[in-house]
């Protein structure tokens, strides 16, 4: 993570960001609205209208943390 922030330039605040297309980081940082969209999309590529946001923090917390349930 810091390797990630030290290249992107983060002081503070999000540590995802939206990317130009030069390849530089802008804005405040991604918003919800824009991750729904973006699950929501690849799913449909993979043929699965059922995926969520959730459902990937769901495997996310279960794969990186086994041990909080």
């Amino acid at each position: 993570m810091n390797d990630w922030m030290v290249a992107a330039g983060i002081q503070a605040g999000k540590l995802f960001r939206k990317v130009s297309s030069a390849g530089k980081p802008w804005g405040d940082g991604v918003t919800e609205k824009l991750v729904r969209h973006l699950v929501k999309e690849f799913a449909a590529r993979i043929g699965n209208d059922r995926l969520a946001p959730h459902d990937l923090r769901r495997y996310a917390e279960s794969r990186t943390m086994p041990n909080l349930r």
